[in-house]
């Protein structure tokens, strides 16, 4: 084998075993090579979610980082990052890097899902929004890395083409708002810490009454559906002195955010 096959067999490899589900195999064939693939994406990716499978969150972390140093948008890397983030109760991370992954694959179910069972701790308000292993393992990226066609914007077209013809048929209350479920259970808990934090980075100063006022006034556009208005209420929290705490809750209202369509455009 020459020797500039060689790199390329060893990642042919480390896929097989991984699509295998054989974690500790591709750990032990890929960590005595981070010298040869020190500017491979994938090596790393792939090294770095076979750590999270095999339950090493440290290892896990520093490879994923490093791939998404090569590759930002990379999104096995950033689901793989998500996924430690809400193990570790990183929670503002975790939405943020799934909301991240929406905006470049806005069908990804595991993002949807990972901002869905936030939610639903939220509403919960039984203590961090943190998930536990089992939680998280629908969450990782999937074990097959295959290679595929792209093929939304003929999807796109189909789905405009579509829309277009069902409108001229559908009863005419087919297209008032639907409900919204979920909103009005982001809230703060009565126990919950102060609204302001110590935030040293702040861009925006604002009051405990004007956080809340805020945060109601962003849940009261959500519910009409005037989703730009609520995002850029969520977004002044978020860049705002509120706590941590808050800039949580804010995040979590800012997932219901979504593309006007023929129910809920103005």
């Amino acid at each position: 084998m020459s020797k500039k096959s060689m790199p390329k067999s060893v990642l042919q490899n480390a896929r097989r075993l991984y699509s295998r589900k054989k974690f500790p195999a591709v750990i032990q064939l890929l960590e005595g090579q981070i010298f040869r693939f020190r500017e491979s994406r994938d090596f790393f990716s792939l090294l770095g979610n076979a750590c999270l499978r095999s339950g090493d969150l440290g290892g896990a972390f520093s490879y994923l980082k490093r791939a998404e140093q090569l590759d930002p948008r990379h999104v096995p890397t950033l689901l793989g990052i998500a996924a430690i983030a809400a193990r570790r109760g990183e929670s503002e991370t975790a939405i943020r890097t799934w909301l991240y992954i929406l905006e470049l694959e806005q069908g990804n179910r595991r993002a949807r899902r990972g901002l869905s069972l936030m939610r639903k701790i939220a509403a919960r308000e039984d203590g961090e929004l943190r998930l536990d292993a089992q939680e998280l393992k629908p969450l990782y990226p999937a074990t097959g890395f295959r290679r595929t066609i792209i093929l939304a914007p003929v999807l796109a077209l189909l789905v405009l083409a579509l829309a277009g013809l069902l409108v001229f048929f559908l009863p005419a209350d087919f297209l008032q708002k639907h409900e919204r479920p979920g909103v009005s259970d982001i809230d703060f808990s009565p126990q919950h810490p102060s609204l302001v934090g110590p935030r040293t980075d702040a861009l925006i100063t604002l009051s405990e009454k004007e956080i809340a006022d805020s945060f109601e006034l962003a849940k009261s556009y959500l519910l009409a559906y005037r989703d730009n208005l609520a995002v850029r209420e969520v977004n002044k929290i978020i860049l705002s002195n509120a706590s941590a705490y808050v800039r949580e809750k804010a995040s979590l209202l800012k997932t219901f955010a979504e593309i006007p369509d023929f129910s809920t455009l103005q």
